[in-house]
């Protein structure tokens, strides 16, 4: 609350636009001076508008308000100036002077007045409007509340992050003193990780990617920038139950390069351009049909397109043959797409064409349509090899576990650092895929790693791991 002690008001016109050393100067004009605690109430040159000037003893506060109805006039008995000393003199001079009824209780909000207006005494028009008017009020203050809520648990957790990575580097600054670990150990468990990743990788013949953004901290600007975490993985028809996380620190093509350097095989994705580059080069392009059927679902979602919905019903027959071929061996799906999904593929085909004639270019449907015309090569090369899923729909489930997390740790506080959970989520979700239970794997793994061979470091891989079997006696 402000402490006011006296409230004058005035009939002459105040213009706060060049700020509050004049309308201070503007006071003293008028008043002969601006002493502490009192209110000075101007209006302006149309008369619509009512401007309010304080004095809190340390400084000088401004603010204004349009009326809610119409223009007011000051009285003709008033000139000059006059001194109000309570409220309900306030109340009377501001009824005298035509001041809309609804002012009185905005005033008394922020002069810090007490004294409830008389309701008997006002309209139903001033009564719903003094109603919305407080609505807003306390809605206002909710939100500003909620704000700060907000904030501090958002500060909490950015302390509690930034703590947690100070005490891991301050654990491996200290590392050789306090546990005696020479530089052999202290790389061991990464040279580890690193060759699992390049094992796991040698290993497949088709990959489904995708990536999901993720906010790191950027070194010395006290802010987050979004980079990418990268998932390869196993198609969900392969032997080898893996997936390979790689931290980024952005979203450009040259990331998904270097790691796919030296690779030759079948990789299913999106039409993210940052893949372009290596087909061609012993990597071959499979489409995704959900990014394609996403399109037209859209587009049926937002006007109930006829042309969308025949889209959806061709695709969905496509989508039926998976189902009925989803456990059955590699060359049979093989089989029973060439015979059931193919004509259907062709017919869609021949329709898309047909109808993309029809539509006017820069259209929805157009955008739609021609997503699918211009990779239609990639998104039916799964009919040709039945180890080949028809979408990324796999490796983006492999991911969720990335985009559920970001609302529990907020970001990474370096490359580094995303680099080291990238890695050991690999692990993780590794051996969740493999019917592992994490913990008992990383357990066993580390117990084990110190005394593995070199040329045997392939067994801990998760997809080669046994669990510790406990015989009974």
């Amino acid at each position: 609350m402000i402490r006011i002690d006296e409230i004058w008001l005035a009939t002459e016109p105040l213009d706060m636009r060049a700020g509050p050393d004049t309308a201070l100067a503007r006071v003293v004009q008028v008043f002969g001076s601006a002493r502490p605690h009192c209110a000075y109430l101007f209006a302006n040159k149309r008369g619509n508008r009512m401007k309010v000037l304080i004095h809190d003893g340390l400084g000088i506060w401004l603010c204004a308000r349009r009326l809610n109805r119409g223009k007011f006039h000051w009285g003709e008995t008033w000139r000059g100036k006059h001194l109000l000393s309570n409220e309900r003199a306030v109340g009377r001079t501001v009824a005298r002077s035509a001041l809309a009824a609804s002012w009185w209780p905005w005033l008394g909000m922020h002069l810090g007045m007490s004294q409830h207006p008389d309701l008997n005494q006002l309209s139903a028009d001033q009564l719903r409007a003094l109603a919305t008017e407080l609505m807003a009020s306390l809605e206002a203050k909710e939100q500003a509340l909620n704000l700060k809520d907000r904030t501090l648990v958002h500060r909490d957790a950015v302390i509690e992050k930034l703590t947690h990575e100070l005490a891991i580097l301050k654990r491996h600054k200290f590392a050789k003193r306090s546990e005696q670990l020479d530089a052999v150990q202290r790389n061991l468990l990464d040279e580890w990780i690193d060759g699992d990743l390049a094992a796991i990788e040698a290993e497949l013949a088709q990959l489904t990617v995708n990536e999901t953004p993720v906010s790191m901290l950027a070194p010395g600007k006290k802010k987050t920038h979004k980079a990418y975490v990268w998932a390869y993985c196993a198609t969900p028809f392969s032997d080898l139950k893996a997936v390979v996380y790689v931290f980024a620190p952005t979203r450009a093509g040259e990331h998904a390069r270097t790691f796919l350097e030296g690779w030759q095989g079948k990789l299913v994705c999106d039409d993210y351009s940052g893949y372009k580059a290596g087909f061609g080069n012993g990597i071959t392009e499979i489409g995704c049909l959900a990014h394609a059927r996403r399109k037209f679902y859209d587009l049926h979602q937002a006007n109930k397109s006829q042309l969308a919905a025949q889209a959806l019903e061709y695709i969905g027959q496509l989508y039926h043959v998976e189902r009925e071929t989803k456990d059955l061996p590699p060359d049979k799906r093989h089989s029973i797409r060439n015979e059931k999904a193919r004509p259907t593929a062709d017919a869609l085909h021949q329709w898309m064409l047909v109808h993309r004639q029809k539509v006017p270019d820069g259209s929805g449907t157009a955008r739609a349509l021609d997503y699918s015309v211009k990779r239609w090569k990639a998104l039916t090369r799964y009919l040709d090899d039945g180890a080949v899923p028809i979408d990324n729909n796999w490796v983006e489930n492999q991911i969720r576990p990335w985009a559920l997390g970001r609302s529990n740790w907020l970001f990474a506080g370096s490359l580094r650092s995303g680099q080291r959970a990238a890695a050991v989520m690999t692990l993780i979700q590794s051996a969740k895929l493999n019917g592992h239970d994490p913990y008992a794997y990383l357990k066993d793994v580390l117990t084990k790693l110190p005394a593995q061979k070199n040329n045997a470091i392939d067994e801990l891989l998760p997809h080669n791991w046994k669990p510790v079997s406990i015989s009974k006696v």
